[in-house]
């Protein structure tokens, strides 16, 4: 499974919307999508944050 694949998966799982979490990570709610989407990958510090609001530990974020 992809990273934005995972994001996506857990942020459902916490029953947060893409705006939400967007906003949590003061990001765009595009920016996310794009990362959501494998539009974009995000960076190390990103992916930090994101397991960070989503309470998860990074490498959990990280592709397989």
């Amino acid at each position: 499974m992809k990273v934005g694949e995972k994001i996506q998966r857990i942020r459902k799982e916490r029953g947060y919307t893409a705006d939400q979490l967007a906003e949590m990570l003061g990001i765009s709610a595009v920016s996310l999508r794009k990362y959501e989407y494998g539009e974009r990958t995000p960076k190390d510090p990103m992916i930090a944050e994101i397991a960070r609001c989503l309470e998860v530990n990074p490498s959990s974020l990280k592709s397989d």
